[in-house]
């Protein structure tokens, strides 16, 4: 069996780059890449979602919602679509929080967290008017190695009906 040289070289470069590809980490930021950001979002009459975008994957969140008790309570906190997969969602007990609840996901098995997509999901009920803003508090990420990195956030104003 005879293989051309020409093949040779194509065969050597493929080897090459999928050697390059497998080497790269994905939770390593680049220099100019932009912090990821948690944006909340109203998906619904009385929901909103936890979402995260950015260029790399993070190995886990932290962050506190806070909310105006006066115009509305927490009545459910849940694994927003992306992050269902992962096994350490953790949040505080919906019935206990006035005002806020402090949430974290990450995964024992080193699984990263998606880098775009709903990471909770809040259902809320009305009070007074249900008017107000939804806020993320004191957000903070971790890479793969366990690296701090510091988190974008965008706060919504919400009419929980």
């Amino acid at each position: 069996f005879m293989v051309s040289k020409q093949r040779q070289t194509v065969s050597l470069a493929l080897l090459v780059l999928v050697a390059i590809a497998a080497a790269c980490d994905k939770t390593l930021p680049m220099p100019d890449a932009p912090a990821p950001k948690l944006t909340l979002k109203q998906t619904g009459t009385n929901t909103v979602d936890l979402e995260i975008s950015g260029r790399y994957a993070l190995r886990a969140v932290q962050a506190r919602l806070a909310y105006d008790s006066a115009t509305m309570r927490l009545l459910k906190v849940e694994a927003g679509k992306e992050a269902s997969r992962l096994d350490r969602v953790f949040f505080s007990d919906p019935k206990k929080a006035d005002g806020g609840c402090n949430i974290g996901i990450t995964d024992t098995r080193k699984v990263l967290l998606p880098s775009r997509g709903a990471l909770f999901r809040f259902t809320f009920e009305a009070r007074g008017t249900g008017q107000g803003t939804v806020r993320i508090e004191h957000p903070l990420g971790a890479l793969g190695g366990g690296e701090r990195v510091d988190l974008e956030t965008a706060n919504v104003a919400v009419v929980i009906k």
